[in-house]
């Protein structure tokens, strides 16, 4: 995903106030970091700032302070590339973690290898535990032309069209149809296509969005952006149900929204399920000039499509492509280290985890929108803070176990850097299918993610109900930890807590709460409350240190109630009448969220956390089922692949967003659910969202 107990609050040093992108103002433009027009800079109140030199400012931190800021600057370094895995930046985040763990003296937490017979040939020989953190599109092949009669026209790859990272692969060639928005059951009857209508052997044209009035705002959702129609997931399903060729999409001309002359890339379009023949993004200079040889414009097609439904076939004139992409596994590294115990505690475990990934450039996951892709988002609070927190926890953990007296008894203490968080909770998932430990040796899972905004010194932990009398057990630390503590009992949430919850592990989640920096390129590392950030880390140690020695054990239970807070932090003197610091709604995909109950304009929700956003797997994969919820009462079970919503066909959560979108509270869905072997027709109610996790 988040003190005052000194004057320095380093949420800005006076070299630092009110810069855009700090880097640019560095310097270092020649790194090719810039943020989008779009992107407003963090507003900074200066009353909350001291006067003086930076060297002054860092030299008053302690040195704890210290440590933490220089990590946070460090992970945030336009070096580290955003830490997203399929990058260099993301392997060397690994090195950083394991060379730290190392000085730190901690023991690898992960078997080097496996024999034949699925046993460790030597278990603790390894910081690195490697994973598959889904498939990278690279497209080897890109030819378009536009053929008329003996004349072609080559399209120039990357400035008259680019390959989607969806995209399947094909050569073809075939006439080119208009299908306008492709929109079915639209308003007042709208449909573009006639039933039973074919697409086959020919190239079917899509225009984005849907209908526009002559402002080029939508006719559907009285000036307040586009409705669930105009989702292009949805618009490709439609299309790719009535078999054509391939696919070609394009912004409708005088659209009022500042995607409309953009040219997806192929990185920012990898989202959801792969398609079956090649689509491709054409430019509005390429889509004019294919709609003039086909006697026509680009916009009088546009009105055609605003006007009514239809397709039009554009004459004389033909597509060839083609297009070929191959998709190869994305390696990523979770990173381990072990503190040892003592005596009869020492075989169980306290894990200590954060995330060390974030989303690199911006190819997915950006608030800031498609225009974002390609600028870097360094993730200071998201969590290079988290990390960092991670790193100092590990040096103040060593040390205090070393002072331990030989006759304690103490548990293990497993420090866990997990990756692939912001792609859907992979390491951490991976890490407990692949434990070194397992579940009922695991006492306790404390989780950092997001610690780096305290605001009027308090501090959210989430997961006080997921152990029998927890709540009461942990006044002791919050009442000695400095911070105003607000504690929630719900233990899953959009963090890799909640892949330990679900297999029945008592949880923590720190965190200082969301902002309008939260997933946009503005996330920077002066932003970051250093003093009050340390609090938390130290409080952190303090609850581990008390549960490495507590007696008895900690008895996990399903906790009811939420466990995040999703509206933005009233407290963040940037939250309002700041442009651009809207409230911090993540927009999907966000790990481990239900959909339906974090996405704006979403009336129901349904009650389960996706285990997979790639779509690869086909459907939606159930990562968890949350109580008392339409998805609980239909007998929805972990594990479970819907694959089925009514009659529609789902192949990834993109395509799954739309209908919930338009689902109403009180709808009955009848679901296609794949468990095991088994296909089951599943009937379920939906209910109203209500807030919450």
């Amino acid at each position: 995903m988040r003190c005052t107990h000194k004057v320095v609050v380093l949420w800005a040093s006076v070299a630092f106030v009110c810069l855009p992108m700090l880097w640019v103002q560095a310097g270092l433009m020649a790194a090719g970091v810039a943020p989008p027009a779009a992107v407003a800079a963090p507003a900074v109140d200066a009353s909350a700032h001291p006067s003086g030199t930076l060297s002054q400012v860092l030299g008053s931190l302690d040195a704890d302070e210290q440590i933490f800021h220089q990590h946070v600057v460090t992970l945030t370094n336009p070096f580290f590339e955003g830490r997203a895995p399929g990058t260099r930046g993301n392997e060397i985040t690994a090195e950083y973690f394991e060379w730290w763990f190392r000085r730190y003296k901690l023991e690898p937490a992960f078997p080097v290898a496996v024999g034949e017979g699925g046993e460790a040939k030597r278990a603790n020989a390894s910081f690195r535990q490697e994973f598959t953190a889904g498939k990278q599109p690279t497209v080897k092949t890109e030819r378009v032309e536009i053929v008329r009669g003996q004349s072609r026209g080559p399209l120039t790859p990357g400035v008259g069209f680019t390959v989607r990272g969806n995209s399947g692969s094909g050569k073809v060639a075939g006439p080119v149809v208009s299908v306008g928005y492709a929109v079915q059951g639209g308003e007042n009857n709208y449909n573009t296509f006639k039933e039973g209508e074919s697409l086959a052997g020919k190239i079917a044209l899509v225009f984005r969005f849907e209908p526009l009035d002559e402002k080029g705002q939508s006719l559907w959702s009285s000036g307040n952006g586009f409705t669930e129609k105009a989702s292009l997931n949805t618009k490709l399903r439609s299309v790719m149900e009535r078999e054509p060729l391939a696919v070609l999409v394009v912004m409708p001309p005088g659209v009022d929204d500042p995607r409309g002359t953009m040219l997806e890339t192929t990185l920012g379009t990898r989202q959801g399920g792969v398609q079956k023949v090649p689509v491709v993004n054409l430019s509005l200079a390429a889509a004019e000039e294919l709609a003039k040889a086909g006697g026509t414009t680009l916009m009088d097609l546009r009105k055609a499509a605003d006007a009514g439904g239809g397709t039009t076939e554009l004459a004389g004139v033909q597509m060839e492509m083609d297009v070929q992409v191959v998709r190869t596994d994305v390696r990523a590294e979770n990173v381990g280290g072990v503190i040892r115990g003592r005596g009869a505690l020492a075989e169980q475990y306290v894990v200590i985890g954060a995330h060390m990934d974030h989303l690199g450039y911006g190819y997915f996951g950006s608030r800031a929108g498609p225009s974002a892709a390609g600028t870097l988002h360094p993730g200071a609070d998201d969590n290079a803070s988290g990390a960092a927190g991670l790193l100092l926890a590990a040096r103040l953990l060593s040390q205090a176990y070393a002072l331990l007296p030989e006759s304690a008894e103490a548990r293990s203490v497993l420090l866990l850097g997990f990756n692939a968080e912001e792609g859907g909770l992979i390491g951490s998932r991976y890490y407990v299918a692949h434990a070194p430990i397992t579940a009922e040796q695991t006492y306790v899972m404390l989780n950092m993610d997001m610690i780096g905004r305290v605001r009027n010194n308090r501090l959210e932990v989430a997961g006080v109900g997921s152990a029998e009398g927890f709540a009461e057990w942990l006044q002791e630390s919050w009442a000695k930890s400095g911070l105003t503590v607000k504690t929630l009992p719900g233990g899953s949430g959009p963090s890799d807590h909640a892949s330990f919850y679900r297999v029945g592990v008592p949880v923590l989640h720190f965190f200082t709460g969301l902002h309008a920096e939260y997933h946009m390129p503005t996330d920077l590392y002066p932003t970051i409350n250093t003093p009050g950030a340390v609090m938390v880390v130290r409080s952190v140690v303090d609850v581990a240190m008390r549960l490495a020695t507590r007696p008895g054990a900690l008895v996990f239970k399903r906790a009811t109630g939420p466990s995040i807070d999703m509206n933005i932090d009233k407290d963040d003197p940037r939250a309002a009448g700041t442009p651009g610091n809207d409230p911090a709604v993540p927009s999907a995909p966000v790990p481990a969220a239900d959909p339906g109950a974090m996405t704006g304009g979403v009336r129901v929700r349904f009650g389960i956390a996706p285990g997979d956003y790639s779509g690869e797997g086909g459907g939606v994969e159930v990562g968890e089922v949350y109580p008392n919820t339409s998805a609980a009462e239909a007998g929805i079970k972990q594990g479970d692949r819907i694959t089925k919503w009514n009659s529609t066909m789902i192949t990834s959560v993109d395509d799954w967003m739309p209908m919930l979108a338009s689902a109403k509270p009180g709808d009955e869905v009848v679901l296609q659910v794949k468990r095991g072997q088994e296909v089951l027709e599943i009937k379920a109610k939906l209910r109203a969202r209500s807030g919450g996790e």
